[in-house]
């Protein structure tokens, strides 16, 4: 390889969420070229999101192993913890991709559900996967442009409070509901 080039990808002394959700969106959607471009040009491979998740934990839940050998190429860590309490091996194994399993197990990558202490935090298995942990404000507002409808399916399509859609948002599966402008209430 060449001379490392700086782009002003360097997020350590702020953040360009920007940057960071271009770069994220290149792991979840599998592109390669953009990915190893931000990474040559000297981006983290562990920048995370504010659900901190890194890129290798969108490529592993969405099976995308060359992204997942590319990010341990430019060594990411395996083990970082979300906000879920998952590893990047937590989420292959949920998502049931066998081969990117292998390819972090290999490089050092453990799960959570294993009963160990990782990054010397301890399991939390009383608690469900995607169970929110003392949020202070929950009512975070999604702005609309960030949802990807590429691979959407209705789930409810004649629901009480409108239609029901599986949408991905930031890399993660979310329900969208188109609210109806009149809702029945029924009569007591």
């Amino acid at each position: 390889m060449g001379q490392r080039q700086n782009h002003d990808y360097d997020v350590s002394s702020g953040f360009d969420m920007q940057l960071i959700g271009n770069f994220l969106s290149f792991a979840s959607r599998g592109d390669r070229v953009g990915l190893n471009q931000m990474l040559r040009g000297g981006i983290s491979p562990d920048v995370q999101d504010y659900d901190r998740r890194t890129a290798l934990h969108l490529a592993a839940s969405e099976g995308h192993a060359p992204i997942v050998e590319l990010l341990l190429l430019y060594k990411a860590n395996v083990n970082l913890i979300d906000r879920w309490n998952r590893t990047p091996l937590t989420d292959a194994r949920l998502y049931g991709h066998r081969d990117i399993c292998r390819i972090l197990e290999v490089n050092g990558g453990k799960d959570m559900d294993d009963k160990e202490f990782i990054n010397d935090q301890p399991t939390l298995n009383d608690q469900a996967p995607m169970t929110v942990r003392h949020e202070p404000d929950s009512n975070e507002v999604i702005d609309i442009s960030e949802l990807n409808t590429d691979k959407s399916s209705v789930i409810n399509p004649q629901g009480v409070y409108g239609e029901s859609e599986k949408v991905k948002w930031r890399g993660t599966w979310v329900v969208k509901t188109v609210i109806k402008s009149q809702i029945q209430h029924p009569v007591k």
